[in-house]
């Protein structure tokens, strides 16, 4: 009894299945698109019962965009959906299943829609993957090597592969070159990199390849510079004359800093005459630095017998001026009062030992003063040029230890006050054909109620 009882309810709900049914397809069930790009299919829904229908994507949802999610459908009708179908661009070329469902609200009933879809991609490379090899050190040497291949159904004709190092999201370097790949096809892609000097943290490196300025694919990785000093030591020996030494130069191309110790041996003679920047341990100079990264240091030592020789230098010049500028011809002037009015008076003194020949005297006196006629003393001559008056002597020789007294006198012109300046007087002459030229000292004139000379 019980069994012919569920075979009844069996029975009655096929029977109502078939009595209220929906019929859900989507066409076509194939189709063949390009990444990025749009193509349409539609879902076809009868029904003989008056329902209301869900269109729900299922797989590769993200891609489907149905015109209408809710629609209702009378008895006996048929509609047509549009549904939109986009493939993400950066999807590989391949075949997909897109599951585009159906719900029956009436019925409560989910109904498959499955659609093969073929994704073509004309143009599409891909990175594989990196490899970072070398030393991670500053002036070490790094290896970056990838490979790229066309994923595509065309040829990659200049596929341009730009290569970035960056440092702190700044770029620091940049290459960039172009290759061909045909379809299914693979290429390999290597550069070495010099570390800087004094590097240190994390570099990043960055491949793109870009076809007619689309960027088809990138990749990226980085390495990490570890910390190391590194000191390069430069020795240059100073071996001129009268002096010897050595200089030592310390440069640290490394990351961080270290400690630099030196030292070198002297002997007792020579700390007398020793300059250093280092300390002086008994018979030992010592040095101990501390180098920062990108920082030279300098260590020196130098003994020099400059000091002996300098005294030498002064004890001949002494001596020279004792025997030679003591003996040489002496030129001395002088401002006088005299009778309302002033002399001037020059005094030469041949000490050179030796006759003077073709020798000339010249003074110069300005215009606020009036030169008086000759009175006394060698006779001498006036010119008259644009801002003063040149007085002039010449006299043919000038005999060994010979002293001559030349003179003129002066009257003022207009009342002045203040200080007048007498320039210095020269005389010319020469020796062995060979001429020469001295001049005296400056004196000076205190113009006023009081009237003062001074020589200078």
């Amino acid at each position: 009894m019980k069994r012919m009882i569920s075979l009844v309810i069996v029975f009655i709900s096929v029977v109502s299945m078939i009595s209220f049914s929906t019929i859900y397809s989507v066409r076509p069930v194939s189709s063949t698109t390009n990444a990025g790009k749009k193509t349409t299919l539609y879902a076809n829904i009868e029904s003989d019962i008056n329902d209301t229908f869900l269109i729900i994507p299922m797989r590769w949802s993200q891609w489907v965009f149905p015109s209408k999610y809710y629609i209702p459908i009378n008895k006996g009708e048929t509609k047509k959906i549009p549904i939109d179908i986009i493939p993400f661009e950066s999807i590989n070329p391949g075949t997909y299943t897109v599951m585009i469902n159906g719900y029956s609200v009436k019925t409560d009933m989910m109904y498959n829609g499955p659609v093969i879809l073929n994704v073509e991609k004309p143009y599409s490379a891909k990175f594989g993957k990196m490899f970072i090899t070398g030393e991670f050190i500053p002036l070490g040497n790094v290896t970056i090597k990838t490979s790229i291949s066309n994923l595509g159904t065309k040829t990659l004709q200049n596929l341009v592969i730009d290569r970035y190092v960056y440092k702190d999201d700044i770029i620091i370097n940049k290459t960039t070159e172009q290759i061909t790949i045909n379809p299914n096809d693979q290429k390999e892609i290597s550069f070495e990199m010099n570390i800087p000097e004094g590097a240190k943290g994390v570099y990043k490196i960055l491949f793109t390849a870009k076809q007619d300025g689309k960027i088809l694919d990138k990749i990226s990785d980085s390495f990490n510079v570890e910390n190391l000093a590194i000191l390069r030591e430069y020795k240059k020996p100073l071996n001129i004359i009268f002096t010897k030494g050595e200089i030592v130069r310390i440069e640290n191309l490394g990351n961080i800093e270290k400690e630099y110790t030196y030292d070198t041996e002297v002997s007792n003679f020579e700390k007398k005459v020793l300059f250093t920047n280092g300390v002086i341990d008994g018979n030992k100079i010592k040095w101990d630095v501390i180098v920062k990264p990108g920082e030279t240091k300098e260590l020196y030592y130098k003994i020099s017998y400059f000091p002996y020789i300098i005294l030498v230098i002064i004890l001949g010049a002494v001596t020279w001026f004792i025997f030679f500028k003591m003996k040489s011809l002496r030129i001395y002037k002088k401002v006088v009062k005299k009778d309302g009015s002033l002399s001037v008076l020059i005094e030469i003194e041949n000490s050179t030992g030796k006759e003077l020949k073709s020798v000339t005297v010249e003074d110069s006196i300005i215009p606020i003063f009036k030169i008086l006629p000759h009175r006394y003393g060698p006779l001498f001559k006036v010119k008259k040029k644009k801002d003063k008056f040149k007085i002039i002597w010449n006299i043919p020789t000038l005999k060994p230890d010979e002293q001559r007294i030349l003179s003129y006198d002066i009257h003022e012109v207009i009342g002045v006050n203040g200080n007048i300046e007498f320039g210095p007087a020269e005389i010319t002459y020469k020796i062995n054909g060979k001429t020469f030229k001295v001049k005296s000292n400056t004196s000076f004139l205190e113009m006023g109620n009081k009237l003062k000379v001074n020589e200078k």
